[in-house]
């Protein structure tokens, strides 16, 4: 099982700076982080350069939801998602400790939620 977190920032680094778990997750081999950067900030591509944390940028300004579905749709076609996989959008300014994220993910995954599509 893995766990794909989608994260949206519009000038959000110094946010997302401060959030010291997104690097341990990253680290983790059952969790892939992508940060999809409405406004191309230089630090927040460090960042997520420094901890193996997916950077994308857009050309044109979305919103959050539109952001989430076009990280959706990147990870479902760089990734083979399986049944028991987790996605899971997290706002910038949402902290979790690891014990509660592994709880969390625990909770997700004794659920039979399957990944859909209706672009499919």
């Amino acid at each position: 099982m893995k766990t794909y977190i989608s994260i949206v920032s519009h000038g959000h680094f110094s946010i997302l700076d401060k959030i010291s778990i997104l690097p341990d997750l990253a680290k983790r081999d059952d969790v892939v982080i992508v940060v999809r950067d409405n406004i191309r900030e230089t630090a927040l591509k460090e960042l997520c350069d420094r901890n193996g944390i997916i950077y994308l940028y857009n050309n044109v300004h979305f919103g959050f939801a539109k952001n989430n579905n076009l990280n959706f749709y990147w990870l479902q076609n760089k990734y083979c998602f399986k049944s028991d996989d987790v996605f899971l959008v997290m706002n910038p300014d949402v902290f979790i400790s690891q014990p509660n994220f592994d709880k969390f993910i625990e909770f997700m995954s004794s659920k039979a939620y399957e990944f859909t599509s209706i672009l499919q």
